[in-house]
């Protein structure tokens, strides 16, 4: 089945006809007083201004400078081939953009502009005493062509990077709270009072794209399938995944790690839910068990990234990802409503390398 996961400038994991083919074939949360002035021991003490109390780590003003900034600057790294993104991002954003670069420069096929921003909201998380964490906010966006684009922005030790983010193509944002002054609500990983926590549905998501035999029993399958609802990013991933996995019965075995980042992020909604953005880390790991039928990968990313050749024992694709979820609140029923439901993602392919980790595989080991 062909989903079209391609987008011009951010690529999808798992995408139809196979990825395998055989050869044979700002501020801080608390304003400093200023010191007292100086008062004889017999003077009344004056009474104390009261300390402002900033709720937010910045203003929408602020957020909007942070926001021009970036898109000058990956504008700018676009036109020149990847210079000067660690100005514009940091993390795993970093890593995924610099990946779409190469991967473009692997192809012989100049970099895209980002397209237009036509419109941009913004969220900002108002400050909750003893959370902990870095600063951080969110901006909605509306694209020239149709979609909508979401940046994480975090402060970093070098300033405010973009360190998240997510593109969706048919839907958008669930409508998020804001208090009295426009400010949202940022919740834990394990936040209660949701259908499921944010922590769960990102591990859940994990366990649906692995090819772990322990995570894909029927058993199992019904168990995520209560905690997270079918889709293109999830379920018909995996089922791709698994096709092309039983195509190499006998010839390869295949094994897809998936890791969960640490840190995620998510915001009340209107209705009492949550919006989660978390990331996965995937290793697909393939072992001959013949070492007679070569394979290559030919999706247009993997196969710039493997620069064509073929592999004869052994070989490991690494990808990663953030996405997006919609998270239920509690009193929601147990009915496909209940369940939270991946909206959008950033997803690139890493790197395709003959190398394996513990030793490599051997002749007939996967």
């Amino acid at each position: 089945m062909n989903r079209r996961r391609w987008h011009r400038n951010w690529h999808r994991w798992i995408a139809a006809g196979g990825m395998l083919t055989m050869a044979v074939a700002c501020t801080t949360a608390t304003a400093t007083p200023p010191p007292p002035p100086a008062t004889s021991s017999r003077a009344s003490p004056p009474t104390a201004a009261p300390v402002p109390q900033l709720t937010a780590a910045v203003t929408e003003k602020m957020a909007r400078r942070i926001h021009d900034r970036y898109w000058r600057l990956i504008t700018r790294s676009a036109a020149t081939g990847g210079t000067g993104l660690s100005d514009a991002e940091a993390g795993l954003a970093l890593q995924l953009t610099r990946a779409h670069y190469r991967i473009q420069a692997l192809q012989g096929a100049p970099v895209a502009r980002p397209r237009r921003v036509t419109g941009v909201r913004f969220y900002i998380p108002r400050i909750t005493p003893g959370t902990g964490g870095s600063p951080w906010f969110v901006s909605d966006l509306r694209r020239a062509g149709g979609g909508r684009t979401q940046m994480v922005y975090a402060l970093t030790r070098s300033g405010w990077r973009v360190i998240a983010g997510t593109t969706m193509r048919t839907t958008s944002l669930p409508r998020i709270a804001l208090d009295s002054h426009g400010l949202a609500t940022s919740i834990t990983a394990d936040a209660a009072g949701l259908s499921v926590s944010p922590r769960r549905v990102a591990r859940a998501h994990a366990s649906i794209l692995s090819l772990d035999p322990r995570a894909t029993s029927a058993q199992d399958d019904g168990k995520l399938a209560r905690i997270i609802g079918p889709a293109a990013y999830t379920t018909q991933a995996a089922a791709d995944t698994r096709a092309e996995q039983r195509a190499l019965r006998g010839q390869w075995t295949m094994a897809i790690d998936v890791d969960v980042a640490p840190t995620l992020y998510a915001l009340r909604t209107h209705d009492g839910g949550a919006v989660v953005w978390y990331a996965l880390r995937e290793r697909m790991i393939l072992c001959s068990l013949t070492n007679r039928q070569p394979i290559s990968f030919n999706r247009p990313s993997t196969a710039a990234l493997s620069k064509g050749r073929l592999f004869h024992e052994q070989a490991m694709a690494k990808a990663a990802g953030w996405y997006v979820a919609a998270i239920p609140p509690a009193s929601s029923s147990s009915t496909a409503n209940g369940r939270a439901t991946v909206l959008g993602d950033w997803h690139s392919y890493l790197s395709v390398t003959d190398t394996v980790p513990g030793g490599g595989c051997t002749p007939r080991q996967g």
